[in-house]
């Protein structure tokens, strides 16, 4: 057990997200009926400045522009051709340009929304993270580059990104995961990845590591018991630091729901290794949810 934990709080280790001895008492496994505060609307918010990016999106350039980004950015989404124009407005994301007033400049970004379709802010990604993080590496630099961006005052471990694609019919939602489970994935990418591919439900994390907090791992319950079945059906990157955010995930969504686990760098005999869910296939895919709506059970972390 983690020196850290106290049983009084929580049935398991707020460090490492593993379950706490059994004499615990376990919470139970039905629903959870919380009311979690959120964060306030881009449009609604008090401060006049803030109340202007709620349009920060039409200040987005569309993937079809690539050849008048700069080459990171243009590098970046030639790689993701699957990144249509229409897919990046339904969300919306796309390439801040550099002449833009926002700080997010010269960034990939991407809204937020609600569970009602409101922006509660914007985000965005470094193009040339990787770039930099090679050169960091092979450097004596110790601040490793910032991948992601969020603005201070977004309170990111209580949101999950494409919490406003479930606001539609919930008996439609109902019968696309019905047999699969709630898709969790890691990245903005991933969602509209598999939004891409023909299944337009899923959750991101949108957290460094891929680990999931107390108040998102009740949100996913919630959820999942109302639209997937009470399953959670964890896709995080099947890489080594993935398979980590899946122990801790795991440690946390078990005391609330059922969890099944989409791959692993053992599952498929382990032809997913080091593979994003952003780079999967239209056969890959399906594999994987007929593996899932099987019920199969053979997988393991350890």
């Amino acid at each position: 057990d983690c020196s850290r934990c106290n049983p009084a709080d929580a049935c398991f280790c707020h460090d490492c997200g593993g379950p706490l001895p059994q004499k615990l008492s376990p919470r139970p496994v039905s629903a959870p009926q919380v009311v979690i505060p959120g964060n306030v609307p881009l449009a609604e918010h008090p401060e006049p400045k803030v109340r202007e990016m709620a349009d920060l999106y039409q200040e987005l350039w569309p993937p079809s522009r690539i050849a008048e980004m700069p080459p990171a950015a243009s590098r970046y989404l030639r790689m993701r051709p699957w990144l249509t124009d229409e897919l990046a407005q339904h969300f919306p994301m796309g390439y801040l340009p550099r002449d833009s007033k926002c700080s997010l400049r010269d960034r990939i970004v991407y809204c937020f929304h609600n569970e009602k379709g409101q922006a509660i802010t914007y985000f965005a990604r470094d193009p040339a993270y990787e770039t930099k993080l090679a050169e960091n590496r092979s450097s004596s630099k110790k601040n490793p580059p910032m991948k992601h961006r969020f603005y201070t005052g977004f309170e990111r471990g209580l949101e999950l990104y494409g919490k406003h694609l479930f606001a539609g019919d919930r008996e439609q939602i109902r019968g696309r995961l019905e047999g699969l489970g709630l898709p969790l994935v890691g990245g903005p990418n991933d969602v509209m990845r598999l939004f891409s591919l023909g299944l337009p439900y899923s959750l991101a994390l949108c957290s460094p590591d891929y680990r999931i907090t107390r108040e998102q791992a009740e949100r996913v319950a919630k959820l999942a018991h109302d639209v997937a079945g009470g399953i959670v059906w964890v896709l995080l990157p099947c890489t080594p630091k993935g398979e980590e955010g899946m122990k801790h995930c795991l440690g946390y969504l078990s005391q609330l729901i059922a969890v099944r686990l989409g791959w692993t760098s053992r599952m498929f005999q382990g032809r997913y290794r080091d593979k994003q869910i952003e780079s999967l296939e239209q056969e890959s895919l399906m594999e994987m949810q007929t593996f899932a709506a099987d019920g199969k059970k053979s997988w393991s972390l350890t």
